[in-house]
């Protein structure tokens, strides 16, 4: 196992404390964050004007972003470095950083807060770091290259996609073992539950499809497959997911298919795809959900997409190579 270490722990405790005290300046205010793997930062950007608020330097290769339940902080996993990185949504600073284990990319906090999940893409291990004391407290050996992380509602299980073995891994958090392992679609990505709690839907690149688990069984129920019109079949490569508030409506980002879709969870049907910048991977919605954000990784920037309307209503340069996007809704 890999020890886990706080460089800065003094400077972290006073800025826990600070933030305790008085609200983060973040906290609440619809400020959009998006990671950059080669520019090494992250801009933060007003929803209302997008002008840049702040661009904050980071380890190397910053890519998934996680808020602590209360917004007072924000993990970010930096590749290059093997680390993740706090910042202090207050200054918009790092205050600490976590060692991981080799190329961290995705991220998972638990509903307490307590625990920081880490998938770690070369090494194959999904690592779960104790919040207060850094302290690692599992280290779970996963299929090849796992991404995708969701907790449930409950806390009591980790959902982890290995792209190389093509499975969903089910880790039961009270053991730190893997109690189930289901195999879906070719290199799955990203997944996340539904806002009820009782669907588990991911994303398989080469497959072209989303994969719908049933949590209480553990099986795959449907496969839904896109077929955008006019774009190649070896170009629609679905990365990002995530529900409208309502649980309504998923929406996927397509990558090189430089598109997004709108699937109808109820009919399990895609009901429109929209143009956006090219390689569209991370997603995110505001608090109310009426605008999506899509960070696409080779047009070095984000697209603003009316969820309403279904169009695209700008594209912003932000940095280069994003990677996530997340807002403080």
């Amino acid at each position: 196992m890999l020890a886990i270490v706080a460089r800065l722990g003094f400077a972290l405790t006073f800025c826990i404390g600070l933030a305790a005290a008085a609200p983060a300046l973040a906290a609440g205010t619809g400020y959009i964050f998006v990671s950059h793997e080669r520019s090494n930062d992250i801009v933060v950007l007003d929803p209302r004007s997008f002008e840049v608020v702040a661009t904050i330097a980071t380890a190397g290769q910053p890519r998934d972003m996680a808020f602590s339940p209360n917004h007072t902080l924000l993990y970010v996993a930096c590749g290059e470095d093997d680390v993740v990185e706090v910042i202090d949504l207050a200054t918009f600073r790092v205050v600490d950083t976590i060692e991981t284990g080799r190329t961290p990319e995705m991220i998972a906090i638990n509903p307490g807060g307590t625990m920081l999940y880490v998938a770690n893409e070369d090494e194959g291990t999904v690592q779960g770091i104790e919040v207060i004391s850094k302290r690692l407290r599992a280290e779970i050996t996963t299929g090849a290259e796992p991404e995708g992380l969701a907790v449930s509602r409950d806390g009591r299980f980790l959902y982890i996609t290995s792209e190389i073995a093509d499975m969903v891994h089910v880790v039961d958090l009270a053991t730190g073992r893997i109690v189930r392992s289901i195999l879906v679609g070719s290199r799955p990505r990203r997944l996340v539950l539904t806002p009820d709690g009782t669907e588990l839907w991911v994303t398989n690149e080469v497959s072209a499809t989303v994969s719908v688990i049933d949590v209480a069984s553990n099986t795959v129920v449907d496969t839904i497959a896109f077929r955008p019109p006019g774009v190649r079949t070896e170009d629609i490569s679905p990365v990002a997911i995530i529900p409208t508030p309502d649980g309504s409506t998923m929406i996927v980002s397509l990558g090189y298919a430089n598109q997004v879709a709108f699937i109808d969870v109820r009919a399990r049907e895609v009901r429109s795809y929209v143009l956006v910048g090219s390689r569209a991977a991370g997603l995110a919605l505001s608090g109310d959900g009426r605008t999506l954000y899509v960070a696409n990784a080779l047009s070095d920037g984000i697209s603003v997409v009316d969820v309403n309307a279904r169009r695209t209503l700008r594209a912003i340069p932000t940095g280069r190579v994003p990677h996530s996007v997340v807002v403080d809704g």
